[in-house]
């Protein structure tokens, strides 16, 4: 046998122990490499996802929130939601009297005219202007200018409202003379001096309102803006509340209740227009010396 041949079988052995050990020293110095990038890049896309997701999650929430928030801010109904005319009218044999006019009178703090407003707020259709003039004249002894204003509005418009339905009648012995006369020729007519006498029941809330008015009336004008805001905000309270109040005093020779839709359209349209008219001027002459919200 050759030489060599004896070699192969001594020197095969070495060389696969000698490739097994090298092979097993290699993996182990790579294997930990290989180990610890795994690890590492494992960690960098967990950790990255993890806090994405947070985010992301966040992000809902707070957005799911503020929708929340908004659309519970848009479905907060209207406090003075307007009326029709079958709502707003009410016969006058249905009309109820408010039991706690002096309420206005004892108003002495500001703690006295919350308790004053809630209640008018809360009665809103039964309130006289009678009472919401003296409502008036109390919030405005503490204050309370802006709210006062709106009830003086209101006040002055339903009061010309009553005017209307109620008007001034002339008394039945002015009447009979009337009718006496009508029959007889001018030199046979009785004479008297009486013949235009009329009976307003509506005075005393006319003195009443004379009395009231000016002072919040001047604090109101010396702001124009101011003057519209609140006009605007007379409005819808009127628009919103029936007239189911008593006038608290004793009234003839009323208007057909047919026609109070029209009594009552006609009211609001020339008081409207005529404040608006006067607020109009104010701001168009106003200058910057008299504007104030003081």
């Amino acid at each position: 046998m050759p030489l060599y041949s004896k070699h192969f079988f001594w020197i095969l052995p070495l060389c696969i122990a000698a490739h097994i050990i090298l092979a097993s020293a290699v993996n182990a110095q790579v294997l930990p490499e290989l180990n610890k990038n795994v690890a590492g890049m494992k960690k960098m896309v967990i950790t990255p996802t993890d806090n994405a997701t947070k985010d992301q999650t966040a992000e809902t929430t707070l957005s799911i929130e503020v929708e929340k928030d908004t659309t519970e801010k848009l479905e907060q109904p209207d406090p003075y939601p307007p009326l029709d005319a079958k709502e707003t009218l009410i016969k006058a044999e249905e009309l109820k009297t408010w039991e706690n006019l002096s309420l206005a009178a004892t108003t002495q703090n500001k703690t006295d005219a919350n308790k004053l407003v809630s209640e008018i707020e809360s009665h809103r259709d039964i309130i006289s202007p009678q009472g919401l003039f003296l409502a008036a004249k109390a919030l405005s002894d503490v204050g309370e200018m802006e709210q006062a204003a709106i009830y003086l509005f209101v006040a002055q418009l339903r009061l010309d409202f009553d005017k209307a339905r109620w008007p001034e009648s002339v008394p039945t012995h002015i009447k009979n003379m009337a009718d006496i006369n009508a029959k007889k020729s001018a030199d046979q007519a009785l004479p008297t001096a009486t013949t235009s006498q009329t009976i307003n029941p509506h005075s005393y809330t006319e003195t009443l309102s004379a009395s009231i008015s000016p002072p919040i009336f001047q604090w109101v004008i010396k702001d124009p803006t101011r003057f519209q805001t609140l006009l605007d905000q007379a409005r819808k309270w009127d628009m919103a509340t029936a007239y189911r109040y008593k006038p608290g005093y004793e009234t003839k020779d009323m208007v057909p209740f047919e026609q109070w839709e029209d009594v009552l359209s006609k009211t609001r349209e020339n008081y409207f227009n005529r404040m608006g008219g006067l607020q109009e001027a104010l701001a168009k002459y106003a200058t910057p010396k008299y504007v104030t919200t003081k």
